[in-house]
């Protein structure tokens, strides 16, 4: 399975991506992580990264889009904003970076897309190729909030690729929390999506079932990524503790 990975071009919103984006890999699915700016330094976990903002300065889009909303940048000085500057700002970029990253996943052709809440260019992409699309929060905020203020200052970004609107998405995935499912989980999930397509659009047959990563669970090793001496149960399928 392909698996395109869309950050904004931050290294502070990439690498809670990397960890899932190496065990993905490792089970050996393809992944692509599209990001830029400080995002590039993913590379050195060894993933293909590819950029999609070259160029990228966030300072001087911060002083093309404040200056004109004068109350809400003195409310995001204040800490007081809540998703209305991160809207202002991430609309801007995401309006920049969704031409790009529609063209490279036109040309790569995944079967699906994972993106983090202020990279909204990846459900588009998703929703230009009609594949699922996984969002995994990375912010304090909800996710579903920040999806829904960047898309309101989008501008014509989703009228360049013929949507009106976004899909709701196949399914989203926290860093943490009481609930929460191993990657397996989820991904098991996503290839239910992708299979049902292909059978849907006569394509190949789909890769097969999910499978947990090699030494997940009880015996064996946990992934490589997975720091030393930290518990091994949190790889684990939803037979852990956390997903009874």
């Amino acid at each position: 399975m392909r698996v395109l990975v869309v950050s904004a071009p931050l290294v502070g919103h990439v690498f809670p991506l990397v960890p899932l984006a190496v065990a993905l890999r490792d089970a050996g699915h393809e992944v692509l992580l599209a990001t830029g700016g400080g995002g590039l330094a993913a590379a050195d976990a060894g993933l293909s990264v590819h950029d999609v903002a070259p160029g990228f300065d966030f300072g001087r889009i911060a002083l093309r889009v404040f200056p004109r909303h004068p109350l809400i940048a003195r409310a995001e000085m204040a800490g007081t904003a809540d998703t209305r500057g991160a809207g202002l700002l991430f609309g801007a970029l995401t309006d920049r970076l969704t031409d790009p990253v529609v063209t490279l996943a036109t040309e790569w052709r995944p079967d699906l897309v994972l993106h983090e809440p202020f990279a909204v260019a990846g459900a588009v992409a998703a929703a230009r190729l009609g594949v699922p699309a996984v969002r995994q929060e990375n912010s304090l905020f909800d996710g579903r909030d920040l999806v829904r203020a960047t898309v309101a200052r989008l501008g014509g970004a989703l009228r360049r690729h013929g949507l009106t609107e976004l899909p709701r998405h196949a399914g989203r995935r926290h860093r943490r929390g009481p609930a929460q499912r191993g990657a397996a989980g989820w991904l098991a999930d996503a290839l239910r999506l992708v299979r049902r397509r292909r059978r849907a659009t006569g394509l190949a047959a789909a890769t097969g079932r999910a499978t947990a990563h090699p030494g997940r669970g009880t015996g064996g090793t946990t992934p490589s990524w997975w720091p030393a001496g930290a518990p091994a149960w949190p790889c684990a399928p939803a037979t852990s503790p956390r997903g009874r």
